[in-house]
């Protein structure tokens, strides 16, 4: 009921949006309001909203989690992305998880032979040419969310060739203006992700 009236979102909407935060970051209902913290603080410093942000994790909570990204970091770029889009937060759940599935997508038949060292994807491929490494060894990712800000306190180093490539790789040509809105704000996303840290209560 909190984050149906703090996030203007019908309570079946705020239900279902809580619950599959919850159950994508393994939180307890007893610590259910902790997210819904997030949220809320996290709107008051955005041009979004608590329903919007709720929204847009419910699609990607579960991928976010496996990619080893906090939920305040989640909810930082979240918030990014929906504040500079203006778009409906299905919208930027769905560019989210598309990112997160990119990163972690591998080509066909090199995950059976993790000794050739060979880039399992574009986006390794992209990365590995800017000196960023996909994973921590042949058969392990590193966490998703250190690369994501990896590149993104180097974005303004790039050229915008760069750039492109980068966008591409992690996010396809029909995600790739959410991509880029995300790294040319990620300053303001490590403000939000604070922003949720420290919003207990």
């Amino acid at each position: 009921m909190i984050l149906s009236i703090t996030g203007f979102i019908d309570s079946s909407e705020a239900a279902t949006a809580l619950t599959s935060a919850m159950k994508g970051y393994q939180v307890s209902v007893d610590d259910a309001l902790s997210i819904v913290d997030k949220f809320v603080a996290t709107d008051q410093v955005a041009a979004t909203s608590a329903g919007n942000l709720a929204i847009a994790l419910s699609k990607t909570a579960a991928n976010a989690k496996l990619a080893g990204l906090s939920l305040d970091e989640v909810v930082g770029q979240l918030a990014v992305v929906n504040e500079v889009m203006q778009e409906a937060p299905e919208s930027t759940g769905t560019f989210y998880n598309t990112m997160l599935s990119r990163m972690g997508m591998i080509k066909a038949g090199r995950l059976s032979d993790p000794e050739t060292g060979e880039s399992l994807s574009d986006v390794e491929t992209t990365l590995n040419s800017l000196g960023i490494q996909l994973r921590d060894s042949n058969s392990e990712f590193r966490n998703f969310g250190e690369i994501l800000d990896e590149v993104g306190r180097s974005w303004n180093q790039y050229s915008t060739v760069q750039q492109r490539a980068i966008a591409t790789a992690f996010a396809g040509t029909r995600q790739q203006t959410r991509f880029l809105s995300l790294m040319s704000n990620w300053n303001t996303a490590l403000e939000y992700t604070e922003v949720a840290a420290n919003s207990a209560g």
